[in-house]
């Protein structure tokens, strides 16, 4: 792999895999004037994406680097090189950054990223699992953006989808094979930081950003990512979930930013969640089987978790007690009020289909994955894709593949998306113009109403 003269302090977050990560010639992330030679240089936040996979309900692989490519050749520039692992599908209609870097102003027209060691879990037809390590690589994959990424004197921002729809094959036999189909695009970062509800498949945003605090400060506090400090701010806006204010956060915790990325390289808060607290963990994934009316036990398929003393593999079932947990749904700013229905997600109201988080009291190395005992149900966005029709107004039906794991789990064909005025609808002008369109991804809090499916959409993207 190529490599850049220098490269400094690469930041590795393991929970959720994303970095920051400083590029050539700066010793900071905030550095403008720091490229080699003296030549100007400029911000860019990379992020990471993804096209999802109908059966696909979980999907990890090591990013192992990242490195731009000059427009007329020369020496690359590496703005990932510390590997990171990351689970793919929680990125489906969103993004996270996966670093932010100091690069040579100049036009880039393409990348090179290097991974390795993907694993998929993908949901079978009897409604099983099967998860499979698929060959370790590394794999290298050349990238060529859909237009040249010039960087300035603002910070960039640049975008790599990966395409799993497109990256991952499975036969008759359930046999999986994996050819990387990554997208790149780039572009100015839009400046601030936008409602955690509002997040994008490209913009300067950071969505549920992680890492461990170490220290408080009068308006920040430093979350640790591997070897390295990160400092985040806050002001009066800047929320908090676990925890009542600054104050109650205390070194140890996990704990999730949603926030943007400055003009200066640094990073404001909107949002702050503490996902591990000490013998706490959380688990997300999506409900498999419900016990009970009201609902006394949950089996979830494990997509991903944080704090566990030993993780369940993915794509594996984990049962949890909710007997006395306590219900929410994880919308932030972005409203469920004004609906045509009322969107109620409690002990009476949680299906399987249904993506959750889950909150519990953290084990002492398990042999196995026991019956958990959870604190909190928190229901989480959730992609589905198909194809849409009977637009009315700021709604749609969607048409799911037959063998979509939601349609599998559920039984459902069709799912209502519905739209509001915080939805984000991308690559169409409005609901009137999606019909025309073969397949559309909608990102949104499912519920299950009357006998129908409805979610509510924070994005609608049209799919290429």
């Amino acid at each position: 792999m190529r490599q850049c003269a220098k490269v400094f302090g690469p930041l590795l977050l393991v929970a959720l895999s994303q970095i920051f990560v400083t590029g050539c010639g700066s010793t900071s992330s905030s550095s403008g004037t720091g490229a080699p030679g003296g030549s100007p240089s400029s911000n860019v936040l990379i992020n990471l994406s993804d096209d999802p996979g109908d059966q696909v309900v979980s999907f990890t692989l090591t990013i192992d680097s990242i490195s731009l490519l000059p427009q007329g050749g020369g020496q690359p520039v590496t703005v990932l090189s510390a590997p990171a692992q990351v689970e793919v599908t929680k990125l489906a209609g969103t993004s996270l950054a996966l670093g932010m870097a100091t690069v040579p102003q100049g036009t880039y027209t393409g990348a090179e990223v290097v991974v390795s060691n993907p694993t998929v879990a993908i949901l079978n037809a009897d409604g099983s699992t099967t998860t499979q390590t698929l060959p370790p690589g590394p794999l290298t994959i050349e990238v060529t953006f859909d237009a040249p990424v010039t960087t300035g004197n603002s910070a960039s921002a640049i975008t790599f989808d990966l395409q799993v729809l497109g990256s991952i094959a499975i036969d008759a036999n359930g046999n999986v094979t994996f050819t990387p189909d990554f997208r790149g695009n780039g572009g100015p970062a839009p400046s601030g930081a936008a409602s955690p509800g509002q997040q994008a498949p490209t913009n300067s945003n950071l969505a549920h950003f992680q890492g461990t605090v170490t220290g408080k400060g009068v308006n920040s506090f430093t979350i640790t990512l591997g070897t390295q400090n990160l400092i985040i701010t806050v002001n009066s806006s800047t929320r908090y979930k676990g925890v009542k204010d600054l104050s109650s956060l205390s070194s140890g915790m996990v704990v999730a930013v949603d926030g943007g990325v400055q003009p200066d390289g640094s990073v404001l808060a909107v949002t702050v969640t503490v996902l591990k607290q000490p013998k706490k963990f959380t688990l997300d994934g999506t409900i498999s089987i419900v016990t009970g009316n009201p609902a006394t036990q949950l089996t979830v398929i494990s997509r991903s978790s944080v704090g566990m003393d030993d993780a369940p593999e993915i794509g594996s079932k984990v049962k949890f007690n909710v007997a006395g947990a306590q219900y929410s749904i994880d919308n932030d700013d972005f409203s469920l009020a004004g609906l045509p229905f009322t969107p109620t997600f409690d002990s009476s109201n949680v299906f399987k289909g249904q993506l959750v988080q889950m909150s519990a009291t953290a084990t002492a190395n398990p042999s196995a994955p026991p019956t958990l005992t959870a604190s909190g149900v928190e229901l989480q966005p959730q992609t589905v894709s198909g194809t849409p029709s009977n637009e009315n107004g700021g709604t749609f039906t969607l048409t799911l593949p037959h063998d979509s794991a939601f349609a599998r789990l559920t039984g459902a064909g069709t799912v209502t998306v519905i739209t509001t005025n915080q939805t984000d609808i991308d690559g169409a002008n409005g609901v009137s113009a999606l019909t025309s369109h073969s397949r559309v991804m909608a990102r949104g809090f499912m519920f299950f109403d009357q006998g129908q499916w409805k979610l509510v959409a924070i994005v609608v993207n049209v799919e290429k």
